[in-house]
């Protein structure tokens, strides 16, 4: 899984520094949780962007929706609108929140297979058609 705050340098202008930073370790707390309770782990954290890995698919996918949920229903500072853009993708790592939007979970058809198309109740899988991966020549199915 692969995620980050959508406008994250504009959240930041109209933040400022100090508030932009009670964002980030809000955010930061969020995601840390729900991956730990779905058995995940973080592999690395740079500014807003989060990679982490989990053992199943379907662990993946139910954290991905825990932890909109989680950060859809958090108070944040300021009022602010903290958007985060999530791309699961299953196999060789792949740039799959890239073509996303701010609170969508961007699922890759490998992970779809691997979870039989079987997701965490209230949400549904929705195909989006093939895109270009923004890094390269690949496509993948949405």
């Amino acid at each position: 899984m692969f995620c980050d705050v959508e406008d994250s340098a504009k959240l930041l202008r109209d933040l400022g520094d100090e508030r932009y930073g009670e964002v980030l370790a809000a955010h930061h707390k969020l995601l840390r949780e729900t991956f730990a309770a779905a058995g995940g782990s973080e592999v690395d954290a740079q500014g807003d962007a989060f990679f982490g890995v989990f053992r199943e698919a379907r662990d993946a996918v139910a954290a991905a929706a825990a932890a909109q949920r989680a950060l859809a229903a958090h108070d944040w500072p300021g009022g602010a609108e903290v958007r985060v853009r999530m791309g699961l993708h299953t196999g060789e790592a792949a740039r799959i929140r890239d073509v996303g939007h701010g609170g969508q979970v961007l699922v890759s058809g490998a992970t779809v297979l691997h979870v039989d198309g079987v997701v965490p109740d209230g949400l549904q899988l929705l195909h989006l058609g093939e895109h270009r991966c923004p890094a390269g020549p690949r496509s993948m199915k949405l």
